[in-house]
């Protein structure tokens, strides 16, 4: 009787640290995504998340983000926005990368930035760190703060991956060294949104992401709907 509970409390056991085990990174890409052909991902990139609409309508921050007072967004945080933007409408194709490990987020905006200066883009904007304005190390599932540019280009509302699944933990740990620009590519008609950020203080329920950066990159071709 002793034995047969001792090998019960041992499944048990067995079962629960299982079942607590961190995800692994994915072997492959998300389920039919791609790269946009404007802009091409590092090797050794992963796709986690991937989403493509034939017409939608995007705002490019195109100054720093700063405090819109009495006005909450998502997460229960303090609304921020730019002074200065661009509206465009078209297709959009919406990608959020993982680097391959010991990249770092300088490392993948100048992969982006260099692919942008070969097409002859026009670059609209550039920031980082706390020259993006809002919170520098909030992500897009940040909570009870102020609104960062991740959360700004993609609000938690918009994160609908599963609780603790890799994907949903490179939108909601905190992130350190973000950096931003966006562009026009006149010979393609598209512009582009690209954001690179380490991530930070990842918890041992995402450790998958430890040590990794992370971009997102946002393309949209078509025309310009409208500018403020």
């Amino acid at each position: 009787m002793k034995s047969l509970l001792v090998v019960l409390v041992t499944i048990c056991l067995a079962t629960t640290i299982a079942a607590a085990a961190p995800p692994p990174l994915p072997p492959g890409d998300v389920a039919g995504s791609a790269d946009s052909p404007a802009l091409k991902r590092p090797d050794g990139a992963l796709i986690l998340q991937y989403d493509k609409k034939n017409l939608d309508e995007v705002t490019l921050p195109l100054s720093k983000l700063e405090l819109v007072r009495g006005k909450k967004a998502s997460g229960n945080n303090n609304a921020a926005a730019p002074k200065k933007s661009k509206t465009v409408e078209g297709e959009t194709t919406h990608l959020l990368y993982v680097m391959p490990a010991q990249g770092t987020s300088l490392e993948a905006l100048k992969h982006f930035k260099d692919q942008v200066q070969a097409q002859k883009g026009k670059l609209l904007y550039e920031c980082k760190a706390a020259e993006c304005g809002g919170n520098a190390a909030g992500n897009s599932l940040d909570g009870g703060s102020t609104m960062g540019m991740a959360m700004y280009l993609r609000g938690g509302e918009r994160v609908t991956e599963k609780p603790w699944s890799v994907t949903w933990c490179a939108s909601h740990e905190k992130l350190a060294d973000v950096r931003y620009f966006a562009a026009e590519l006149p010979a393609s008609g598209a512009h582009v949104s690209v954001m690179t950020a380490n991530l930070a203080d990842v918890g041992q329920a995402c450790s998958a992401l430890s040590g990794r950066a992370i971009a997102m990159v946002d393309v949209i071709t078509g025309k310009t709907a409208g500018k403020k």
